[in-house]
């Protein structure tokens, strides 16, 4: 997925998902009450959203395609940062299973 594509997918539901990530990176935001956290949420997703909108709108292709690769690195970055930790929790999860499997055969 190349940036402008990235944006157009932030103006859609990537604004949500990527909200969905900071909440969950920051211990405080689950003592919240439900009706803030929604708040906080749609807040947040609205302004990736907008902001992602007003970039594409505004900024000049050629600019766009001079960060690309920057944006590649973060990207990729952040993918293998995200997929580790998905495997990580998938050990995790696997190990406590098989761990409380043992007993039972």
């Amino acid at each position: 997925m190349d940036f402008s594509n990235w944006l157009v997918y932030m103006t859609a539901a990537g604004g949500i998902v990527t909200m969905s990530w900071i909440t969950e990176q920051i211990p405080a935001f689950g003592v919240l009450s439900p009706a803030l956290k929604r708040f906080i949420h749609w807040t947040g997703a609205t302004i990736l959203a907008l902001a992602a909108w007003a970039i594409v709108k505004f900024v000049p292709a050629e600019t766009l395609e001079t960060i690309e690769p920057v944006f590649r690195i973060i990207a990729g970055n952040f993918a293998a940062i995200f997929l580790s930790q998905t495997f990580h929790s998938a050990s995790v999860m696997w190990e406590t299973w098989k761990n409380s499997q043992a007993g039972k055969g």
